[in-house]
């Protein structure tokens, strides 16, 4: 496991079965990730990165690639992480090729200097988005949302948990972005079909469900200024440690 990174096991409980799961969260320098990318990426991935010519796509492409591999080598207990791929497939969405297991998938998110992924089984879908908190994007992201979902966020305040305006909204737009990719149609759809329809709060996260996509819900919490979002069926209760994963982050 390489430094600044946190990695946990999840257990996702069904009504009638209980599924295995793996974060990752990692933010390590470009500089270490050049240096080290012979131990976890795939021959032909190392193919795929020589042919980027621009610092911050080989930033991108690294970054996604470890915690992909991090979260998949605990995942599918293979240690040599090389020997796992990960392709494009037609939709861009990441296709994983082990020898060891069949039926894993992968969701990759990364932005700046961090980046997470989550593994999960084909029989249960999921996703993670990750956006960094800035003030400058909130015009941006209001455009994006609706009236109902505006009252939503200012009704946290009457939760557990406290959170500036900017805050609220990059969640919210995390939470949007990875039902995007749960289904597989990215941001090209129109955002308000990924419409948020209900809201209420932990001691350490937030949770939604969907106004068109009843079927699914999200999970979001902050870590080192940045949102994260998990989305799962509707139906599957999971515990995350966010706390020991905001201390993963905790300036030393």
């Amino acid at each position: 496991m390489h430094p600044n990174t946190y990695i946990e096991k999840l257990a996702l409980k069904r009504p009638d079965k209980i599924f295995e799961a793996c974060l990752c969260i990692s933010n390590p320098g470009f500089s270490e990730l050049k240096e080290k990318r012979f131990n976890f990426l795939h021959p032909s991935e190392i193919a795929c990165f020589d042919q980027l010519n621009f610092e911050r796509r080989q930033k991108s492409y690294l970054l996604g690639r470890l915690c992909a591999k991090q979260a998949l080598s605990v995942f599918l207990k293979e240690p040599d992480m090389t020997r796992i791929s990960i392709h494009n497939g037609v939709f861009r969405q990441p296709v994983v090729r082990c020898v060891s297991r069949e039926c894993v998938q992968v969701s990759i998110s990364h932005c700046d200097e961090c980046g997470g992924a989550i593994a999960f089984p084909e029989d249960h879908p999921m996703s993670i988005d990750l956006e960094k908190i800035d003030p400058k994007k909130t015009g941006l992201i209001n455009t994006q949302c609706t009236q109902d979902e505006l009252r939503l966020l200012q009704d946290i305040e009457l939760q557990h948990i406290q959170l500036p305006d900017i805050a609220r909204l990059t969640l919210l737009w995390t939470v949007k972005e990875a039902l995007s990719k749960a289904l597989r149609c990215g941001l090209m759809s129109p955002f308000k079909i990924f419409e948020v329809k209900g809201l209420s709060s932990s001691s350490d996260c937030l949770k939604w469900t969907f106004k068109k996509f009843a079927q699914y819900k999200s999970i979001s919490f902050i870590v080192d200024n940045m949102a994260c979002s998990i989305v799962m069926p509707k139906d599957t209760e999971v515990t995350i440690n966010i706390k020991e994963l905001r201390k993963s982050f905790e300036v030393k």
